[in-house]
Parts: structure tokens; sequence; C-alpha cells
């Protein structure tokens, strides 16, 4: 290139002028000699193209520089494993001499200290060249400054992205490392397959790391001397583009940290998912299921003693089923306690300077440490929530994958006080958190803790009882609200005691052995990891969600239970009265019970709404006569059903995912109780009935709305609605529906009976409140909750 420039000057000058002003030849008339034949060569090219000829051909010397590189990290890793394997093949001498303690020593020091990482004669080439370039032609114009800055930068990105690639190559390697050590050990010991490969997942990949570290320490120091040379007046090169080399190595390497921290939090995940999430999930079903084994014996369930004590236990078993709950909810809080020690340990260990597996043994700020660790805990968190979310039983959640269908408005009149909107959950809140390290890819740690996540769901799905299922429901509804009011906070006092003794040891360190890394000014910045409130918002939605299910559950309990009769209620064929309730209608009872001990012990408050309200005789049953019931005593035909149901209120019986449910006795137990009544007339629809299953459903839903008034307060909640009032007008529903499906419409309506063996009227809540008159305290003590 340099040849090429001496042509362009000669075909350049090779003309002249003389005094007379005609044009001569060089050596005519002048005093100059005459051109040697060489000199009359014309490259075509001008200076400035030959200027770009020059800095091509570095760069291509550039290329190969780093293609030499790349083949000498080949060999080196080549020999690596020749040496691992013959180590392994061959055993070692019985003494060893001092040049092989000195080859030995070399080694090792060869083995952390990653220089060789790093193609330093690529970056020293490129000063070499601009240096040349510089002193060659003289850089004094802004055009000779753009070329060189151009050839730089290029050379510079080539650079980086060649560096970039052999890191993430040497850490994929260390990670095949470790999985075959681990494929050995468990060979070794077939007994200990499991073993070994937990031993794997549990160590670290420090030592891997640490040569990483020291890479990248080195190449900021070579290329801080890079770019002071470059700024050099005699390169030519602004102060400017030589910092911004500085800039985007300080760019990789905390890339490349973040990215370490990144991986350690995905560690994480599998972690709690491994030691904290499926010891508690199976604890819960073991022990639960040991407790049932128990009560069984205690109570004679099998054989014939447990035919006639069955219903002695029945009133014993709400009180069993609630004390197991709260048990569990104190092992959902140790569970949780043990995440957040979990996590404590890897902020500590990302944190610690002299860590050789932290983040902070890389050359970079320990602030830029800080701020990712604060980002990686709070999406640790989202993910924790969904985790939780997940093993109760909940669906995705993502406003992405999940159709909100938003309910009807309802239409208030003129002088009614519109009711209390319901709080509506941020969809944002509820996203699912994506990959958080674009452009790095972190998939094995990821389906790991996803696959243990899934396992764990297929065994309690096959395993788990139903009871077990409801109570880990509950625990970790409870294990949500404990998180949102902890997390945030212990993540945070983790983070900011974790970088104030990695500065304590700092300035001690300093005081004993002079100079060292400076604390950073950032780490004493306030640290705060849900200053937005999101990590509690986020587990609030997650708390709510999961309640949700449980009243759901609870209630298609209970829907399973009144439905169980309904067609042999409505195809019997009977001239007799009712005698008094059926035993579905005891067993929806029975689950709300259930479901009001187990919610009163969890979120406090008393066990029932009311005591239960003396059943008044027929005579004067005031209260016994519906609403359905015609002001002659004479049956409802068909209009007036039309037009009572025309005013019959729309009840919202399943709670909406997007708004946040009232965590309270009171509102479990009303959705529970609704997804009962409006199973009832769902199932009426199916059926076709008699005369005495007309009257024996006036019966039961006669008993149970008398009886709503134990479970639920007839006050408004926190969605604006009346628990009570829902419930009722689903009863009168119940009832509009079966009286449209009866045969015998003259009885549809008539709500006094007249019996014959007493010579007097009864009323459906007469005939239902003869339970209450019976001595049948083990019946009573299955619905009725006591008050201690």
């Amino acid at each position: 290139a340099g040849t090429l420039v001496m042509f362009s000057a000669a075909s350049r000058d090779e003309t002249t002028r003389g005094d007379d002003g005609n044009v001569k030849e060089m050596g005519e008339g002048t005093d100059t000699p005459a051109a040697s034949p060489s000199s009359d060569f014309d490259s075509g090219l001008t200076v400035s193209e030959c200027k770009l000829l020059a800095l091509e051909a570095c760069g291509r010397h550039l290329e190969r520089v780093l293609d030499a590189h790349h083949l000498e990290l080949s060999e080196r890793a080549i020999d690596d494993k020749v040496q691992h394997s013959t180590s392994v093949a061959v055993s070692a001498p019985p003494s060893a001499g001092p040049m092989d303690v000195l080859h030995e020593q070399q080694q090792q020091q060869d083995g952390t200290d990653g220089q060789f990482l790093i193609p330093g004669s690529c970056l020293d080439g490129m000063l070499e060249a601009a240096s040349l370039y510089g002193l060659t032609f003289a850089v004094q114009d802004d055009a000779d400054r753009t070329v060189l800055g151009d050839f730089i930068t290029e050379a510079f990105a080539t650079f980086l992205g060649h560096v970039r690639a052999v890191l993430l190559e040497k850490s994929v390697e260390g990670e095949r490392e470790r999985k075959a050590a681990a494929i050995e050990r468990a060979a070794a010991v077939p007994k200990g397959a499991t073993a070994a490969y937990q031993a794997y997942d549990e160590e670290d990949d420090g030592e891997a790391y640490a040569e990483i570290a020291s890479a990248l320490g080195h190449l900021l120091q070579a290329v801080r001397e890079v770019a002071s040379g470059l700024a050099l007046p005699e390169v030519g090169l602004d102060v400017e583009a030589a910092s911004g080399l500085v800039d985007q190595a300080i760019e990789m390497t905390e890339s490349m940290v973040r990215r370490r921290v990144t991986r350690r939090f995905r560690g994480l995940r599998v972690q709690v998912i491994k030691d904290c999430i499926v010891p508690f999930a199976r604890d819960a079903i073991s022990e639960q299921s040991a407790e049932e084994i128990e009560y069984e014996e205690k109570n004679g369930v099998d054989g014939e003693e447990g035919e006639e004590n069955e219903k002695d236990g029945e009133g014993d078993a709400a009180m069993v089923a609630a004390a197991r709950v709260v048990h569990m909810v104190q092992r959902a809080s140790v569970a949780l306690s043990d995440g957040m020690q979990l996590f404590d340990d890897t902020a500590r260990a990302v944190l610690t300077r002299g860590s050789a597996g932290g983040a902070s043994a890389a050359p970079v700020d320990t602030g830029m440490i800080k701020s990712s660790v604060e980002k990686n805990a709070r999406q640790f968190a989202v993910w924790l929530a969904l985790v939780l979310e997940i093993v109760a039983g909940c669906d995705s959640s993502d406003p992405r994958r999940l159709l909100d269908l938003k309910p009807a408005k309802k239409v208030h009149a003129d002088d009614e006080a519109p009711a209390p909107a319901p709080i509506i959950i941020d969809s944002d809140v509820l996203r699912e958190d994506a990959d958080f390290a674009a452009g790095f890819d972190d998939e094995d740690e990821e389906d790991k803790a996803m696959t243990l996540l899934y396992d764990l769901v297929a065994e309690l799905d096959e395993e788990a009882s139903e009871s077990a299922r409801f109570d880990l429901t509950l625990a970790i509804c409870e294990m949500c609200r404990l998180a949102e009011r902890s997390v945030g906070e212990n993540m945070s006092q983790s983070i900011s005691s974790s970088v104030a003794e990695d500065n304590k040891a700092v300035v001690k360190n300093n005081s004993v052995f002079g100079e060292g890394p400076a604390p950073s000014s950032r780490t004493n910045s306030r640290t705060d990891v849900d200053a937005d409130g999101l990590i509690k918002r986020r587990f609030m939605a997650a708390a709510s969600r999961v309640l949700q299910l449980y009243a759901m559950d609870r209630g298609a309990q209970a829907a399973n239970a009144a439905c169980s009769d309904i067609f042999v209620i409505a195809s019997t064929q009977s001239d007799a009265l009712p005698t008094g309730p059926t035993d579905s209608a005891l067993q929806i009872l029975e689950t709300a019970k259930v479901a009001s001990i187990e919610c009163s012990n969890i979120f406090g408050g008393e066990r029932m709404a009311n005591p239960v309200a003396p059943f008044p005789d027929a005579d004067t049953d005031a209260m016994g006569m519906s609403h359905l019931k015609a002001r002659s005593g004479s049956p409802l035909k068909g209009l007036q059903l039309d037009v009572e149901r025309m005013f019959t209120e729309a009840v919202q019986v399943f709670p909406h995912s997007m708004h946040m449910m009232e965590f309270s006795r009171n509102a479990v137990v009303a959705t529970v109780l609704k997804v009962a009544f409006k199973a009832m007339i769902e199932k009426a629809r199916f059926c076709t009935f008699t005369l005495f299953g007309y009257r024996q459903m006036q019966v039961d839903c006669a008993f149970l709305r008398h009886m709503v008034l134990h479970f639920v307060t007839d006050n408004k909640m926190a969605d604006g609605t009346n628990g009570c009032k829902n419930l009722y007008s689903l009863l009168s529903d119940v009832m509009l529906n079966v009286g449209e499906r009866c045969t015998d419409r003259e009885c549809v309506g008539v709500e006094e009976y007249y019996d014959e063996e007493r010579g007097g009227l009864l009323t459906p809540l007469s005939v239902a409140g003869a339970i209450m008159e019976k001595d049948e305290a083990e019946v009573i003590a299955r619905f009725v909750i006591s008050e201690a």
C-alpha cells in the first residue's frame, strides 16, 4: 500500500510548468533530473484511495490475528482434554522433582488466569496500524480523522465480538465439564446417580467464572492502554472516540456480569422449587393422608364399627380439617422463610468481592452489580408468585393468554346509590416474566425449574386427595399474603446488608494492605426493591386468585352434593308429605361449615355469622310463606311465574379473575353457597318434577334459606353486593325453575300442606325445622357451627 502511495505521487507530479508557462516534461528545461523508467508507472489510484487500501490491509491482518487466536484456543482445549484423560489413566509418580512442581504450579496459575482468552496482539496491531497511519500520512484534516476513526471503530467491534464469543464459549464449556463430571460420578457409583446429579445442581461454577472475570480484568486494562495510545496527538484520533472504546469494553464487561447475575438467579429458581416448594407440597399431602388414617382409626370409620360411628364423627371432621389447615399454614411460612434464606445466600455470594463465584469478582462497579441484583430480585419475586399460583392449581393469568370478559354493567335507578366498584387487578402485574437477559441463552436453568414445577403439579393431580388440595390451596393463599407483607422488605434488607458488609471489608483491607478497590458510591444509596409496590400487588393478586380457586372448588364440592339426589327427588312418586330436608341439603351446609371454620382460623374473626334462628312452627310461620305464594293462596300460573322471573335479581356467582377478592370468611362462604345454589338451578332444568318432588324441593330451599344467616352476614361486602340477598335470589330462582317443570301445575306456589295425621297445616319451613326437634345431636353438629 505504501508503494501504491509513492506511485500515485509520481503520477501526479510527472508534469510541471516551465518559466514561460508552457507545460514541460519532468527533466526538460528544469533542474529536476528526468524521471527513471520505473517512475513512469501510473497506479490509477488517488492518495485517499491508497490510504483506504492500507487500512483495509491492516483490517484483514487483524482478522487473521483473531482467527489465529481462535485456533490457539482450540488447540489449548484439546491439550487440556488430553492431559485430563492422561492424568486419570496414569497414576501419579511416587515423587516429583522441583521442575515437575514448578510446571504444575505454572499450569495451575495459567488455569486461573484468563489472560489467554483475550487476543492482546489484536489490540497491539490496531494501535500499531493507527500509529503508523498517523505518522506516515500526518493526519491533519477531518477527512483523515474520519477514515481513521471508522477503521478503529470497525476493528474494535470485530475484536469485542470475538472476545464476547470466546467468553460465552468458555462459560458453556465449563458447564459441559461440570455435567461430564456428574455423569462420571454417577457411572462410578450407580446407586448414587441421583446424589451425583443433585451435587451437580448444587455445586457452583465459581472456578470457571473466576477465569472469565480475570479475562475481563485484562480486557479493560488492555483497552485502556490502547485508548491512551490512540488519543496521542501523533496518532490523530479524537479523544472522544478513544474514550468510547473504553466505554464499549465496560459495557460488554457489565453485560457479562449481568448475565452472570441472571444465571445465578435462574439457579436460585431451581433451588427454591427443589428445596422449598416441592418438600412443602409433598409434606402437605403425606401429612394429610396420615391424619386421615389416624382419624379413621380413632373414629372407627372402617368395618362394622365405622358404619355405626361414621355419623358420630361427622361433627368433629370440620374441626380436624381446620386444625390441619392451620398447621399447614405454619409449614408454608417455614417454606417461605427457607426460600428467602436461599435468596439471601445468593445475593451475598453475588455481591461479595471476595467470592470467586460472585459477580463482584469482575472488574466492574459494585453499584452496577447491585442494580442488576435488584432487578433480578424483583423478577424472582414475580416469578415466585406465579409458581405459587401454579402449585395451587390456577391457570395462566397472563393477559396476553387470558381472554378477559368484562362483567355487564348494572343499570341503577335514579334514586339508587351506585354500589362501590370492585378493586381491579392491574393487568400489567399479571404479565408472566419474559426473558430478562435478552441476547443470552439460559434455557437449561429455566427448563430445569419448569420441569420440576410441572412434575410437582402432575404428582399433586395424581396423589393428592380432594381434602388435601383444599388445605394446600388455602395454605398457599395465606403464604402469598405473608409474602406480600415480607418478601420485598426482606430482599431490600438482604441486599443492603450484603453491600454494607462488602464495603466494610474493602475499607478494612485498604487500611491493612494499602490502596485497593474503593467502595462504590452508588452502593450507599437506599435499597428498595419494591419502590413502586409491584411485588406487593403481585403477591396480593396471587392470593386473591388462589382464594377464588379455593372458594370455587369448595363450591363445586357443595354443588356435587346438591345435585346428587335431584333426579331421584324429581321422579319420586308419593302422596306422603316430606319429613325433612334431604341429606343433599345437609351436605351443602356441611361443606359451608368446613369452609367457614377454615377461613375463620386463617383470616380471623367469628366462625359463624349468626347463631341458628329457631324454626317457627306451622301456626306461627309468617316467614315460611315464600314470596312465591299468591296472596289468595291459589297456585301460581305461567304468567305469574314469568312476572316473578322478570323481577329476579341477576347474581354474579363466580368471582371475576381480575377482581380482588375480599379476604374474609363471609366472602368465601357466600361464594361457596352461590356456586351450590346455581348448580341446583342448572340441574333442575334437566328434570321433570312430580308433586312430591316439588314439595321436597320446597322444604330443602326453605331450610337452606333459613340457614343462610347462620353462615353469611346480611351486610354489603367489599364488592358492593349483599351475600344474603344474592343467596335468597338464587333459591327463589331454584323454585321458579322447579315450578316450571312440575307435572302438577296446581301445587306450584302452594306452601301450605294439610297433614291428615296431625290434623293441621304444615309449611315447608315447619317441615324443615323438624330436624332440629329430633334428638339427633350428631346430625345437627354436621351443619351447625358451635361457638367454641
